[in-house]
């Protein structure tokens, strides 16, 4: 994400970071990009969720050897997925009362649970650190890319639902095109645009 950000700051783009969008009818730019992360919701009044989802790094194990497929699971919800010297584990709970970034001991107890539930040899691993994120959602689960449906010179780009280093490359290539009017998949881009949720 940084490469890209000073990629971006080197060809001219002015990023703003840790502020409110409140007057984006006063920034001097045809088009203003909002993308804002878990404030989006606020910052556009479409509707979405944001949802905290925890994350925890657990020693490197045999049980999970890099470079083995990202084990996922919708009942209980959990994932896991091994790096080079560790295994992420999450819960993947989809907290709406909670939107702040504190680690909540029980759920890392829960995700270790799910974890020796779906693996019992990780049992044997260790939790070496943790972290919370949110993550914001649309109602169908797609992302946000395009123009506001009441607001043309407004571009919303995020709800990657907690998958935005994933999916940046290939949605940050499409926020690119529709913004300098070159040809796209149209049906991609009917997928992603804002205007479906105001249909």
């Amino acid at each position: 994400a940084q490469g890209f950000a000073q990629a971006a700051r080197k060809l001219g783009v002015r990023i703003e970071t840790r502020c409110r969008a409140t007057a984006i009818e006063d920034l001097p730019a045809r088009v203003k990009v909002i993308a804002t992360g878990p404030r989006l919701r606020d910052d556009t009044a479409l509707p979405m969720s944001v949802c905290k989802r925890h994350v925890f790094v657990l020693t490197r194990s045999d049980a999970l050897p890099y470079g083995a497929p990202m084990v996922l699971t919708d009942e209980p919800p959990f994932y896991a997925v091994a790096e080079t010297a560790s295994i992420l584990i999450s819960p993947a709970e989809a907290d709406e009362s909670a939107l702040d970034t504190h680690i909540d001991e029980a759920a890392m107890h829960l995700a270790v649970k799910r974890a020796t539930w779906r693996i019992p040899a990780l049992a044997q691993a260790g939790v070496i650190r943790g972290w919370a994120g949110l993550r914001t959602i649309t109602p169908d689960g797609r992302p946000l890319v395009g123009f506001h449906p009441e607001r043309p010179d407004v571009f919303v780009h995020g709800a990657f639902n907690g998958k935005g280093i994933m999916l940046a490359p290939a949605l940050g290539e499409l926020a690119a095109r529709l913004i300098l009017g070159k040809p796209v998949d149209t049906e991609e881009t009917r997928a992603l645009s804002p205007a479906r949720l105001r249909s």
